[in-house]
């Protein structure tokens, strides 16, 4: 009777090790579900974005800004003016100038 409650015990115990294995979800090699989106922006990306827009990039730099990662690109416009962009990985958007 002993050694039936052991096995039991033992395939439950496989059987709910098993299932939490399968209610992970995979993650790819940035540390993110398989199944999410990426909807964040490299900076790579975003730097594309601008000079797609005009301009000539001058630089472009990973920041911090109120404890959040924030790109800092700073564009020479075809006026010959020099703006400072920022943009909001997370999103992609232009944030308000910290000026």
């Amino acid at each position: 009777m002993k050694r039936r409650s052991f096995v039991i015990a033992g395939v439950l115990c496989c059987l709910i090790g098993s299932s939490q294995l399968w209610a992970q979800e995979p993650r790819n090699s940035s540390g993110r579900g398989m199944g999410q989106s990426d909807k964040s922006l490299t900076l790579d990306r975003a730097v594309s974005k601008v000079r797609k827009r005009g301009g000539r990039v001058l630089s472009a730099e990973t920041g911090r800004s109120g404890g959040k990662e924030v790109y800092r690109i700073r564009v020479l416009t075809k006026e010959g003016k020099v703006k400072r962009l920022r943009i909001d990985p997370k999103t992609g958007k232009r944030l308000p100038s910290s000026r």
